[in-house]
Protein backbone atom coordinates (compact mmCIF):
# COMPACT_ATOMS: atom_id res chain seq x y z
CA UNK A 1 0.00 0.00 0.00
CA UNK A 2 1.40 3.55 -0.58
CA UNK A 3 -1.03 5.35 2.34
CA UNK A 4 0.95 6.91 4.88
CA UNK A 5 -0.77 8.72 7.31
CA UNK A 6 0.52 12.06 6.15
CA UNK A 7 -1.49 12.15 3.21
CA UNK A 8 -4.11 12.47 6.30
CA UNK A 9 -6.76 15.73 6.31
CA UNK A 10 -9.13 17.25 7.95
CA UNK A 11 -13.13 17.02 6.37
CA UNK A 12 -13.51 21.21 6.30
CA UNK A 13 -17.17 20.97 5.59
CA UNK A 14 -18.92 18.72 7.94
CA UNK A 15 -22.66 17.07 6.76
CA UNK A 16 -24.78 19.99 8.02
CA UNK A 17 -27.48 17.13 8.59
CA UNK A 18 -26.71 13.69 8.30
CA UNK A 19 -30.03 12.49 8.14
CA UNK A 20 -30.71 14.17 5.09
CA UNK A 21 -27.06 12.85 3.21
CA UNK A 22 -27.36 10.92 0.59
CA UNK A 23 -24.67 9.38 -1.51
CA UNK A 24 -25.85 9.02 -5.02
CA UNK A 25 -27.94 11.80 -5.48
CA UNK A 26 -29.03 11.44 -9.13
CA UNK A 27 -30.38 7.81 -7.67
CA UNK A 28 -34.19 7.24 -9.09
CA UNK A 29 -37.18 7.30 -6.31
CA UNK A 30 -37.30 3.70 -6.98
CA UNK A 31 -33.50 2.35 -6.51
CA UNK A 32 -33.51 0.28 -3.08
CA UNK A 33 -30.98 2.96 -1.95
CA UNK A 34 -33.22 5.26 -1.88
CA UNK A 35 -33.49 6.70 2.11
CA UNK A 36 -36.65 5.77 4.15
CA UNK A 37 -39.35 8.47 5.65
CA UNK A 38 -37.98 7.84 8.32
CA UNK A 39 -35.72 10.24 10.54
CA UNK A 40 -34.11 8.64 13.36
CA UNK A 41 -35.60 11.90 15.49
CA UNK A 42 -38.84 11.01 14.28
CA UNK A 43 -38.61 7.16 15.38
CA UNK A 44 -36.69 8.47 19.08
CA UNK A 45 -37.83 11.94 19.65
CA UNK A 46 -35.44 11.16 22.86
CA UNK A 47 -32.21 10.35 20.73
CA UNK A 48 -30.21 13.65 22.20
CA UNK A 49 -29.81 11.41 25.65
CA UNK A 50 -28.12 8.28 23.88
CA UNK A 51 -25.73 10.32 22.75
CA UNK A 52 -23.41 9.30 26.38
CA UNK A 53 -24.03 6.10 27.33
CA UNK A 54 -23.28 4.63 31.11
CA UNK A 55 -20.19 2.23 31.02
CA UNK A 56 -22.25 0.53 33.05
CA UNK A 57 -24.09 -1.39 30.61
CA UNK A 58 -21.27 -2.92 29.77
CA UNK A 59 -20.03 -4.04 33.25
CA UNK A 60 -22.65 -4.52 35.49
CA UNK A 61 -24.13 -7.83 35.67
CA UNK A 62 -27.04 -6.49 37.19
CA UNK A 63 -27.64 -4.89 33.80
CA UNK A 64 -26.94 -8.28 31.76
CA UNK A 65 -29.69 -10.06 33.65
CA UNK A 66 -31.75 -7.60 32.64
CA UNK A 67 -31.19 -7.71 28.94
CA UNK A 68 -31.94 -11.49 29.26
CA UNK A 69 -35.03 -10.60 30.77
CA UNK A 70 -35.99 -7.94 28.89
CA UNK A 71 -34.18 -8.37 25.00
CA UNK A 72 -32.79 -11.79 24.26
CA UNK A 73 -36.83 -13.37 25.36
CA UNK A 74 -38.66 -10.59 23.66
CA UNK A 75 -36.95 -10.41 20.22
CA UNK A 76 -36.52 -12.12 16.79
CA UNK A 77 -32.82 -13.65 16.54
CA UNK A 78 -30.92 -14.98 13.98
CA UNK A 79 -30.78 -18.76 14.01
CA UNK A 80 -28.85 -20.10 10.70
CA UNK A 81 -29.02 -19.96 7.16
CA UNK A 82 -31.61 -22.08 5.30
CA UNK A 83 -29.32 -23.72 3.81
CA UNK A 84 -28.11 -25.51 6.99
CA UNK A 85 -31.58 -26.99 6.55
CA UNK A 86 -32.49 -28.17 3.29
CA UNK A 87 -33.78 -31.32 4.12
CA UNK A 88 -36.41 -33.08 6.57
CA UNK A 89 -33.65 -34.10 9.79
CA UNK A 90 -31.46 -31.51 9.25
CA UNK A 91 -30.54 -29.47 12.25
CA UNK A 92 -28.83 -26.56 13.92
CA UNK A 93 -27.82 -25.76 17.21
CA UNK A 94 -28.28 -22.17 18.34
CA UNK A 95 -26.94 -21.31 21.51
CA UNK A 96 -27.93 -17.52 23.11
CA UNK A 97 -26.95 -16.90 26.51
CA UNK A 98 -27.89 -19.50 28.52
CA UNK A 99 -30.04 -21.35 26.06
CA UNK A 100 -29.52 -23.93 23.97
CA UNK A 101 -31.98 -23.91 20.90
CA UNK A 102 -32.69 -27.14 17.90
CA UNK A 103 -33.93 -25.75 14.86
CA UNK A 104 -34.95 -28.66 12.46
CA UNK A 105 -36.53 -29.33 9.64
CA UNK A 106 -39.43 -31.53 9.60
CA UNK A 107 -42.09 -32.68 7.17
CA UNK A 108 -44.34 -29.93 8.38
CA UNK A 109 -41.59 -27.26 8.04
CA UNK A 110 -39.09 -25.61 10.69
CA UNK A 111 -38.91 -25.96 14.04
CA UNK A 112 -37.50 -25.54 16.92
CA UNK A 113 -37.06 -26.45 20.94
CA UNK A 114 -35.38 -26.08 23.77
CA UNK A 115 -32.35 -28.16 23.49
CA UNK A 116 -32.86 -30.38 26.80
CA UNK A 117 -34.33 -33.53 27.48
CA UNK A 118 -37.58 -32.86 29.86
CA UNK A 119 -36.22 -35.84 32.54
CA UNK A 120 -32.84 -34.71 33.95
CA UNK A 121 -31.70 -31.50 31.24
CA UNK A 122 -29.38 -33.35 29.97
CA UNK A 123 -28.89 -31.09 26.42
CA UNK A 124 -29.69 -33.70 23.55
CA UNK A 125 -26.66 -32.48 20.81
CA UNK A 126 -23.97 -31.09 21.43
CA UNK A 127 -22.40 -30.56 18.00
CA UNK A 128 -23.21 -27.55 15.75
CA UNK A 129 -25.67 -29.04 13.22
CA UNK A 130 -26.52 -32.01 11.53
CA UNK A 131 -27.91 -34.02 8.48
CA UNK A 132 -30.58 -36.77 8.35
CA UNK A 133 -32.11 -37.21 11.80
CA UNK A 134 -34.23 -39.64 12.40
CA UNK A 135 -34.65 -38.60 16.19
CA UNK A 136 -32.83 -36.88 19.06
CA UNK A 137 -31.71 -39.36 21.82
CA UNK A 138 -30.67 -38.13 25.67
CA UNK A 139 -27.09 -39.59 26.14
CA UNK A 140 -27.74 -40.02 29.44
CA UNK A 141 -31.22 -41.98 29.98
CA UNK A 142 -32.06 -42.93 26.66
CA UNK A 143 -35.30 -40.84 25.95
CA UNK A 144 -35.98 -40.40 22.61
CA UNK A 145 -37.98 -37.78 20.75
CA UNK A 146 -38.59 -37.07 17.39
CA UNK A 147 -37.23 -34.22 14.93
CA UNK A 148 -41.07 -32.77 15.45
CA UNK A 149 -40.37 -32.30 19.03
CA UNK A 150 -42.50 -35.15 20.10
CA UNK A 151 -41.71 -38.19 22.77
CA UNK A 152 -41.32 -41.13 21.26
CA UNK A 153 -39.26 -43.38 24.22
CA UNK A 154 -39.12 -42.84 28.04
CA UNK A 155 -36.86 -45.65 28.99
CA UNK A 156 -39.01 -48.01 31.77
CA UNK A 157 -41.84 -46.27 31.21
CA UNK A 158 -43.24 -48.13 34.47
CA UNK A 159 -41.00 -46.53 36.87
CA UNK A 160 -42.33 -43.05 36.47
CA UNK A 161 -45.90 -42.51 38.33
CA UNK A 162 -48.52 -40.44 36.15
CA UNK A 163 -47.63 -37.23 38.68
CA UNK A 164 -44.26 -37.35 37.61
CA UNK A 165 -44.87 -36.51 33.89
CA UNK A 166 -48.11 -35.03 34.23
CA UNK A 167 -47.43 -31.50 32.70
CA UNK A 168 -46.02 -33.98 29.42
CA UNK A 169 -42.51 -35.26 28.25
CA UNK A 170 -42.70 -33.53 24.74
CA UNK A 171 -39.99 -31.14 24.16
CA UNK A 172 -40.77 -27.25 24.47
CA UNK A 173 -41.16 -25.60 21.40
CA UNK A 174 -39.87 -22.05 20.80
CA UNK A 175 -41.10 -19.77 17.67
CA UNK A 176 -39.36 -20.52 14.54
CA UNK A 177 -39.59 -18.65 11.20
CA UNK A 178 -37.65 -17.51 8.08
CA UNK A 179 -36.98 -14.25 6.54
CA UNK A 180 -34.38 -12.96 3.78
CA UNK A 181 -32.33 -16.64 3.48
CA UNK A 182 -31.96 -17.43 7.55
CA UNK A 183 -34.23 -19.10 10.06
CA UNK A 184 -35.16 -16.77 13.50
CA UNK A 185 -36.14 -17.82 16.41
CA UNK A 186 -38.10 -16.10 19.10
CA UNK A 187 -38.48 -17.37 22.70
CA UNK A 188 -41.42 -14.99 23.79
CA UNK A 189 -44.79 -16.77 24.00
CA UNK A 190 -46.31 -14.32 21.49
CA UNK A 191 -43.89 -12.31 19.49
CA UNK A 192 -45.16 -10.24 16.73
CA UNK A 193 -44.84 -11.65 13.25
CA UNK A 194 -41.74 -11.74 11.68
CA UNK A 195 -42.22 -9.87 8.80
CA UNK A 196 -43.29 -7.19 11.05
CA UNK A 197 -40.63 -7.15 12.84
CA UNK A 198 -37.79 -6.71 10.15
CA UNK A 199 -40.17 -3.77 8.15
CA UNK A 200 -38.58 -2.95 5.46
CA UNK A 201 -35.66 -4.42 5.53
CA UNK A 202 -36.77 -7.50 3.68
CA UNK A 203 -37.56 -5.23 0.80
CA UNK A 204 -34.37 -3.87 0.02
CA UNK A 205 -32.43 -7.00 1.00
CA UNK A 206 -34.48 -8.78 -1.61
CA UNK A 207 -32.02 -8.35 -4.48
CA UNK A 208 -29.34 -10.22 -2.70
CA UNK A 209 -31.36 -13.86 -3.17
CA UNK A 210 -29.24 -14.48 0.10
CA UNK A 211 -31.56 -17.61 0.34
CA UNK A 212 -29.52 -18.82 -3.08
CA UNK A 213 -25.65 -18.15 -1.73
CA UNK A 214 -23.81 -21.33 0.35
CA UNK A 215 -21.99 -21.02 3.40
CA UNK A 216 -17.85 -20.29 2.51
CA UNK A 217 -17.09 -19.46 5.96
CA UNK A 218 -17.85 -19.89 9.60
CA UNK A 219 -15.98 -18.79 12.42
CA UNK A 220 -16.14 -18.69 16.27
CA UNK A 221 -14.50 -16.72 18.64
CA UNK A 222 -14.83 -15.79 22.26
CA UNK A 223 -13.24 -12.49 23.34
CA UNK A 224 -13.16 -10.80 26.25
CA UNK A 225 -15.00 -7.68 25.81
CA UNK A 226 -19.18 -7.13 26.09
CA UNK A 227 -20.91 -7.91 23.27
CA UNK A 228 -22.48 -4.47 22.99
CA UNK A 229 -18.83 -3.07 22.26
CA UNK A 230 -18.01 -5.34 19.90
CA UNK A 231 -21.02 -4.93 17.86
CA UNK A 232 -19.86 -0.89 18.20
CA UNK A 233 -17.52 -0.47 15.62
CA UNK A 234 -19.76 -2.54 12.81
CA UNK A 235 -22.51 0.11 12.92
CA UNK A 236 -19.78 3.18 12.45
CA UNK A 237 -17.29 3.69 9.61
CA UNK A 238 -15.56 6.49 11.81
CA UNK A 239 -12.84 4.11 12.89
CA UNK A 240 -12.06 3.55 9.71
CA UNK A 241 -9.41 6.54 9.49
CA UNK A 242 -7.78 5.19 12.33
CA UNK A 243 -8.01 1.19 12.82
CA UNK A 244 -7.78 0.58 9.06
CA UNK A 245 -5.76 3.40 7.41
CA UNK A 246 -5.12 1.29 4.03
CA UNK A 247 -8.90 1.45 3.27
CA UNK A 248 -9.03 5.24 2.48
CA UNK A 249 -8.08 4.85 -1.11
CA UNK A 250 -10.72 2.23 -1.46
CA UNK A 251 -14.36 3.53 0.08
CA UNK A 252 -15.27 6.69 1.25
CA UNK A 253 -15.42 7.06 4.90
CA UNK A 254 -16.87 9.84 5.86
CA UNK A 255 -19.71 10.77 3.30
CA UNK A 256 -21.60 7.74 4.22
CA UNK A 257 -25.32 7.36 4.05
CA UNK A 258 -27.11 6.46 7.16
CA UNK A 259 -30.53 5.32 6.96
CA UNK A 260 -32.57 4.39 9.74
CA UNK A 261 -36.06 1.78 10.80
CA UNK A 262 -38.18 1.28 13.30
CA UNK A 263 -37.62 -1.68 15.72
CA UNK A 264 -33.38 -0.41 16.01
CA UNK A 265 -32.60 -1.62 12.67
CA UNK A 266 -30.65 0.15 10.35
CA UNK A 267 -28.40 0.41 7.21
CA UNK A 268 -25.18 2.19 6.10
CA UNK A 269 -24.38 2.55 2.57
CA UNK A 270 -20.32 2.95 1.98
CA UNK A 271 -19.10 3.58 -1.54
CA UNK A 272 -16.64 1.78 -2.77
CA UNK A 273 -14.04 2.36 -5.59
CA UNK A 274 -14.51 5.76 -4.59
CA UNK A 275 -11.43 7.59 -2.35
CA UNK A 276 -11.93 8.85 1.28
CA UNK A 277 -12.31 12.56 1.34
CA UNK A 278 -9.75 12.20 3.97
CA UNK A 279 -6.71 11.66 1.50
CA UNK A 280 -5.42 14.83 -0.32
CA UNK A 281 -4.65 12.85 -2.91
CA UNK A 282 -8.03 11.94 -4.45
CA UNK A 283 -7.03 11.27 -8.05
CA UNK A 284 -4.07 8.81 -8.22
CA UNK A 285 -4.76 4.84 -8.40
CA UNK A 286 -3.37 3.46 -5.44
CA UNK A 287 -2.10 -0.02 -5.95
CA UNK A 288 -5.05 -1.11 -3.71
CA UNK A 289 -7.20 0.23 -5.57
CA UNK A 290 -5.96 -1.07 -9.04
CA UNK A 291 -6.23 -4.93 -7.52
CA UNK A 292 -9.68 -4.12 -6.99
CA UNK A 293 -10.32 -2.56 -10.06
CA UNK A 294 -8.29 -5.54 -11.61
CA UNK A 295 -10.68 -8.23 -9.55
CA UNK A 296 -13.82 -7.10 -11.52
CA UNK A 297 -12.22 -7.79 -15.07
CA UNK A 298 -10.80 -4.45 -15.80
CA UNK A 299 -7.39 -4.80 -17.27
CA UNK A 300 -4.29 -2.96 -17.43
CA UNK A 301 -4.86 -1.63 -20.52
CA UNK A 302 -8.39 -0.30 -19.94
CA UNK A 303 -7.55 0.85 -16.03
CA UNK A 304 -8.64 4.48 -15.50
CA UNK A 305 -5.85 7.21 -15.18
CA UNK A 306 -7.78 8.84 -12.59
CA UNK A 307 -9.27 7.45 -9.14
CA UNK A 308 -12.43 9.32 -9.46
CA UNK A 309 -13.04 7.23 -13.04
CA UNK A 310 -12.70 4.04 -10.71
CA UNK A 311 -16.37 3.52 -9.57
CA UNK A 312 -18.08 4.14 -12.96
CA UNK A 313 -15.59 1.93 -14.80
CA UNK A 314 -16.20 -0.90 -12.08
CA UNK A 315 -19.97 -0.53 -12.58
CA UNK A 316 -19.34 -1.10 -15.91
CA UNK A 317 -17.21 -4.21 -16.04
CA UNK A 318 -20.25 -5.62 -13.90
CA UNK A 319 -22.54 -5.10 -16.13
CA UNK A 320 -20.85 -6.92 -18.67
CA UNK A 321 -23.04 -9.66 -19.62
CA UNK A 322 -19.33 -11.91 -19.91
CA UNK A 323 -18.44 -10.27 -16.30
CA UNK A 324 -15.86 -11.92 -14.37
CA UNK A 325 -17.59 -13.27 -11.58
CA UNK A 326 -19.99 -14.46 -13.65
CA UNK A 327 -23.27 -13.06 -12.19
CA UNK A 328 -26.09 -11.49 -13.51
CA UNK A 329 -26.21 -8.24 -12.02
CA UNK A 330 -29.28 -6.75 -14.06
CA UNK A 331 -31.27 -6.96 -10.83
CA UNK A 332 -29.13 -4.46 -9.03
CA UNK A 333 -28.78 -0.84 -8.66
CA UNK A 334 -25.86 0.61 -9.79
CA UNK A 335 -25.12 1.50 -6.35
CA UNK A 336 -25.53 -2.13 -5.18
CA UNK A 337 -23.04 -3.27 -7.71
CA UNK A 338 -20.34 -1.26 -5.87
CA UNK A 339 -21.55 -0.18 -2.27
CA UNK A 340 -21.03 -1.94 0.98
CA UNK A 341 -24.43 -2.18 2.30
CA UNK A 342 -23.97 -2.37 5.92
CA UNK A 343 -27.39 -3.43 8.10
CA UNK A 344 -27.99 -4.08 11.37
CA UNK A 345 -30.63 -5.92 12.85
CA UNK A 346 -31.53 -5.37 16.48
CA UNK A 347 -30.33 -6.45 18.60
CA UNK A 348 -27.26 -8.18 17.51
CA UNK A 349 -26.59 -8.96 13.47
CA UNK A 350 -24.69 -6.73 11.25
CA UNK A 351 -24.44 -8.06 7.33
CA UNK A 352 -22.07 -6.17 4.88
CA UNK A 353 -24.05 -6.68 1.37
CA UNK A 354 -22.26 -7.38 -1.55
CA UNK A 355 -24.02 -9.10 -4.79
CA UNK A 356 -20.43 -11.04 -4.58
CA UNK A 357 -20.45 -12.34 -1.27
CA UNK A 358 -22.20 -11.48 2.54
CA UNK A 359 -20.39 -11.06 5.67
CA UNK A 360 -22.78 -12.15 8.30
CA UNK A 361 -21.36 -11.01 11.98
CA UNK A 362 -23.64 -12.04 14.87
CA UNK A 363 -22.50 -10.88 18.35
CA UNK A 364 -23.86 -13.49 21.82
CA UNK A 365 -23.67 -12.70 25.13
CA UNK A 366 -21.19 -14.86 27.48
CA UNK A 367 -23.66 -16.83 29.65
CA UNK A 368 -21.37 -16.21 33.02
CA UNK A 369 -19.71 -13.40 32.56
CA UNK A 370 -20.75 -9.54 31.45
CA UNK A 371 -17.12 -9.28 30.00
CA UNK A 372 -16.70 -11.93 27.32
CA UNK A 373 -19.09 -12.43 24.54
CA UNK A 374 -19.05 -14.35 21.51
CA UNK A 375 -18.22 -13.19 17.87
CA UNK A 376 -19.56 -15.44 15.03
CA UNK A 377 -18.40 -14.70 11.64
CA UNK A 378 -20.40 -16.35 8.55
CA UNK A 379 -19.04 -15.58 5.01
CA UNK A 380 -21.95 -16.28 2.32
CA UNK A 381 -20.92 -16.68 -1.64
CA UNK A 382 -23.44 -17.10 -4.83
CA UNK A 383 -22.53 -19.07 -7.64
CA UNK A 384 -19.40 -18.24 -8.97
CA UNK A 385 -17.66 -18.26 -12.31
CA UNK A 386 -15.93 -21.46 -12.87
CA UNK A 387 -12.55 -20.66 -11.11
CA UNK A 388 -13.32 -17.38 -9.79
CA UNK A 389 -13.17 -16.78 -5.78
CA UNK A 390 -14.74 -14.17 -3.67
CA UNK A 391 -13.85 -10.97 -3.43
CA UNK A 392 -10.10 -11.09 -1.06
CA UNK A 393 -12.01 -8.76 1.81
CA UNK A 394 -14.75 -11.87 2.18
CA UNK A 395 -11.67 -13.54 3.82
CA UNK A 396 -12.54 -16.88 2.25
CA UNK A 397 -9.26 -18.84 1.81
CA UNK A 398 -8.48 -20.47 -1.29
CA UNK A 399 -8.08 -23.66 -0.48
CA UNK A 400 -11.94 -23.36 0.67
CA UNK A 401 -14.24 -25.34 -1.34
CA UNK A 402 -16.87 -22.87 -2.42
CA UNK A 403 -19.03 -25.18 -4.96
CA UNK A 404 -21.50 -25.91 -2.34
CA UNK A 405 -21.06 -29.14 -2.35
CA UNK A 406 -19.58 -29.65 1.38
CA UNK A 407 -20.92 -27.40 4.32
CA UNK A 408 -17.42 -26.20 5.56
CA UNK A 409 -17.30 -27.35 9.63
CA UNK A 410 -17.15 -24.06 11.95
CA UNK A 411 -14.00 -23.10 12.80
CA UNK A 412 -13.34 -22.06 16.92
CA UNK A 413 -10.66 -19.72 16.77
CA UNK A 414 -8.62 -17.45 18.76
CA UNK A 415 -8.02 -14.07 19.16
CA UNK A 416 -4.57 -14.65 17.14
CA UNK A 417 -6.41 -16.61 14.88
CA UNK A 418 -6.57 -14.84 11.21
CA UNK A 419 -10.24 -13.41 9.83
CA UNK A 420 -8.50 -11.55 7.33
CA UNK A 421 -6.83 -8.16 7.39
CA UNK A 422 -9.51 -5.85 8.51
CA UNK A 423 -11.45 -7.69 10.75
CA UNK A 424 -7.95 -8.49 12.40
CA UNK A 425 -7.69 -5.17 13.17
CA UNK A 426 -11.14 -4.92 14.52
CA UNK A 427 -10.58 -7.63 16.67
CA UNK A 428 -7.63 -6.38 18.03
CA UNK A 429 -9.11 -2.81 19.47
CA UNK A 430 -12.08 -5.37 21.29
CA UNK A 431 -10.38 -6.07 24.56
CA UNK A 432 -8.33 -2.94 25.02
CA UNK A 433 -11.74 -1.24 24.54
CA UNK A 434 -13.47 -3.34 27.45
CA UNK A 435 -10.66 -2.94 30.06
CA UNK A 436 -11.01 0.33 29.25
CA UNK A 437 -14.39 0.36 29.88
CA UNK A 438 -13.96 -0.19 33.23
CA UNK A 439 -11.40 2.82 33.81
CA UNK A 440 -11.93 6.09 36.20
CA UNK A 441 -10.49 8.01 33.49
CA UNK A 442 -13.71 7.34 31.67
CA UNK A 443 -15.54 9.56 33.75
CA UNK A 444 -18.58 6.42 33.65
CA UNK A 445 -19.51 7.24 29.93
CA UNK A 446 -18.83 6.55 26.34
CA UNK A 447 -19.58 9.45 23.87
CA UNK A 448 -21.19 8.95 20.33
CA UNK A 449 -20.89 11.42 17.92
CA UNK A 450 -23.03 11.78 14.68
CA UNK A 451 -20.78 9.49 12.49
CA UNK A 452 -22.21 7.39 15.37
CA UNK A 453 -25.90 7.72 15.28
CA UNK A 454 -26.63 3.90 14.28
CA UNK A 455 -25.06 2.94 17.99
CA UNK A 456 -27.24 5.95 19.19
CA UNK A 457 -30.17 3.98 17.64
CA UNK A 458 -29.01 0.81 19.30
CA UNK A 459 -28.79 2.29 22.93
CA UNK A 460 -32.30 4.28 22.46
CA UNK A 461 -34.05 0.82 20.54
CA UNK A 462 -32.16 -1.00 24.14
CA UNK A 463 -33.32 0.95 26.61
CA UNK A 464 -37.12 1.04 25.20
CA UNK A 465 -36.91 -2.77 25.83
CA UNK A 466 -35.06 -2.15 29.63
CA UNK A 467 -37.79 -0.10 30.46
CA UNK A 468 -40.73 -1.45 29.55
CA UNK A 469 -41.46 1.15 26.96
CA UNK A 470 -41.52 -0.97 24.02
CA UNK A 471 -44.73 -2.34 22.93
CA UNK A 472 -44.20 -6.26 22.77
CA UNK A 473 -46.07 -9.31 22.60
CA UNK A 474 -43.21 -11.27 23.31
Amino acid sequence: MNYHPDFDRPIANPIADPEDFVIHPDMKPTDPEQKPGWKLKDIYPEIADFRRIPTSLFTDPAYAKTEWDKVWTRTWLLACHVSDLKNVGDWYRYDIGRESIIVTRTAAGIKAHYNVCRHRAAQLVIGDFGRNAKAFTCPYHGWRFGIDGKNEKISDPGSFPDETLCDGADLVSVHADVAIGFVFVHLGEKPEPLADYLGDVTKFMANYKLEDMIIAKDAQIEIKANWKAALEPFQEVYHAQATHPQTKPLHEDYYVQYDFYPNGHNRMIVALGQVSHRLADRETVDPSLAYMLRDAGISDEDMPKNAQEAYDALVKAKRRPDNVFGIDYSRYSDGQLNDDWNVSLFPNITFNTHPEGVLVMRFRPHPEDVNRMFYDVQVLVPKLAEGKRPPVYMGVEDSVDISGKVRPPRLYLTLKDTLGEVLDQDKANLERVQRGIHSKGMGGVIRLGEQERRNQQFYAEMNRYVTDKKQTTG
